[in-house]
């Protein structure tokens, strides 16, 4: 394929760039394929993706630009993408990293477009940027001692998020400034950019619509000496309203089982307990089956289960 392959000078050439391979790979190899999440019945399909990837290209010259002060957070940079505690060894008498595995998918690109709490601490539900710490919840010395335990691994959790941020703010003051970059919608806006890179190969075309939409809200603050380029139909925001409500259930479903420590939001577990999960899993599904009102829902809700066996 003939691709944009750099060196780019700035971050809009590296944005655009990125929009044009997406585009032509997607033109020479996405197949129309099943989102169940949108529809039972109807073809997800590569021209709709195209699309988005051309209102993106459209938008890129304005969510790029930036002001002098925000330079630094826009240098190259190398970034391990799936840092989780698999992927490193400690030396456990001198508590020293000595190796770090899984390079394979690393990239260089704009400090923004990197930043992030890595999988091993991140929460399991979303926490507010801050220095409040995490606490237990209210009535946790009434709870079952069951019930306490789950309560004790939530919050060590968020602790442990919190404590990251804590320490990267004061010993890595420009990645927490790029952090707290990507809570905003200040230019540069990273929303777009990250959410196009696995669109189509990771299912998420949902998210890539919904980066846009909100940059079409956003606007007045992005550019307001002109017009948006781009706009929705009215089909349109109605097909992805309703995939966001799908979506929201599931989300949902699938706190309620971590919170009550059933099943693993993200799915992952250690190997010795993976039998256990994997039947754990199929009575969660069973029960989730049986709320279905006929056969047809539950062929739907079958397909949007989230814990799904790809052995």
């Amino acid at each position: 394929m003939n691709l944009s392959r750099g060196p780019w000078m700035d971050i809009s050439d590296y944005a655009t760039g990125i929009g044009n391979n997406k585009k032509t790979w997607a033109t020479l190899n996405a197949q129309p394929r099943m989102n169940y999440y949108r529809s039972n019945t109807d073809l997800e399909r590569p021209n709709e993706y195209i699309d988005l990837i051309e209102k993106y290209l459209l938008v890129v010259p304005h969510i790029t630009r930036h002001d002098p002060e925000t330079m630094d957070l826009l240098q190259p940079t190398l970034w391990h993408c799936d840092l989780h505690l698999n992927n490193i060894y400690v030396d456990l008498d001198t508590e020293i990293i000595t190796d770090i595995i899984d390079w394979q998918n690393t990239t260089v690109a704009p400090l923004i477009l990197q930043a992030k709490f890595p999988r091993m601490v991140q929460h399991t539900s979303p926490l507010p940027l801050g220095w409040v710490m995490p606490e237990k919840p209210e009535g946790y010395e009434t709870l079952s001692e069951d019930d306490r335990k789950r309560a004790d691994k939530l919050h060590e959790s968020a602790l442990c998020h919190r404590y990251y941020e804590v320490l990267t703010a004061k010993r890595n003051p420009l990645h927490y400034a790029a952090i707290r970059h990507n809570y905003t919608w200040k230019s540069p806006v990273v929303q777009p950019m990250k959410s196009i890179g696995g669109a189509w190969s990771s299912r998420e075309v949902f998210g890539l619509r919904s980066s846009l939409m909100e940059v079409i809200e956003h606007w007045s603050g992005i550019q307001s000496a002109l017009d948006c380029p781009i706009s929705f139909t009215k089909e349109e925001i109605k097909l992805h309203s309703e995939e966001m409500e799908n979506r929201d259930y599931i989300e949902q479903l699938m706190e309620e089982f971590q919170n009550a420590g059933i099943l693993p939001v993200d799915g992952i577990v250690d190997p010795e307990d993976y039998e256990t999960l994997q039947k754990t899993s199929e009575m969660q599904k069973t029960h989730f089956l049986s709320l279905a009102e006929n056969a047809e829902e539950r062929d739907w809700m079958d397909k949007i289960w989230p814990y799904q066996d790809n052995h």
